[in-house]
């Protein structure tokens, strides 16, 4: 299966000179981020054709620039003579970054009472064999820029418990979801307020979704 590239600018990027003109003819360098090494783009989403590098601008300041996803770029502008005008390091496709975190399955399997979310961790399944309900600790939720799954797979409940003075639904303390019996795992997905971008949710977290709570107990 080929992976699609990622579209810097949609559906081309234009790009203007210091009095806000079309940089017609400019030359847009691609660097591995932080280095000096030339990093290609393509100039279509398999990645067949490679762009040249520099990318010399249309005269309406065009270009079509795909870039590899994941990988961090440095972007450099300069005038047809060589001049710079600006640097743009540590570009990052954060779409498709966020994407992925949101498809992974990366995470703890049958997590233990006391378990506290790792940063790798997108899906944790949960057996608190130790205690009913047993815990599990979430990190700050401004510290956090993806969703986290937990899945019960144990008899026993399991409590989601907030970090310092953080909340779930802006309210909640803690968050109890009942045992598991099979075939129905009580499945619950947050995500934290950060994403949302206002200020006043970088200590909340949000109950995305629910499933298999069937007649349990989620409160």
């Amino acid at each position: 299966m080929i992976t699609p590239l990622s579209l810097l600018g949609a559906p081309w990027l234009q790009l203007f000179d210091e009095n806000g003109a079309p940089a017609s003819g400019y030359l847009l360098y691609t660097y591995i981020a932080g280095l000096d090494t030339l990093l290609p783009t393509y100039s279509d989403s398999d990645g067949s054709t490679l762009n040249s590098n520099p990318i010399e601008l249309d005269i309406a300041g065009h270009a079509v620039v795909y870039l590899t996803p994941g990988i961090g770029y440095k972007f450099v502008l300069r005038t047809p003579a060589g001049a710079l005008v600006w640097t743009s390091d540590n570009v990052v496709d954060m779409a498709t970054l966020l994407f992925g975190m949101l498809i992974s399955t990366d995470g703890e399997r049958e997590a233990v009472t006391g378990y506290t979310i790792q940063p790798d961790d997108y899906f944790v399944t949960f057996d608190g064999d130790a205690a009913s309900p047993g815990d599990i600790i979430l990190p700050a939720a401004a510290s956090r820029f993806a969703p986290i799954t937990m899945k019960n797979v144990g008899a026993n409940g399991m409590k989601i418990n907030p970090d310092g003075t953080d909340t779930i639904e802006g309210v909640l303390t803690d968050l109890t979801v009942s045992g598991a019996v099979s075939p129905v795992f009580p499945t619950v997905t947050l995500i934290p307020g950060k994403i949302l971008g206002t200020e006043d949710d970088n200590n909340t977290w949000w109950v995305r979704s629910t499933a298999g709570i069937g007649g349990g107990t989620l409160t």
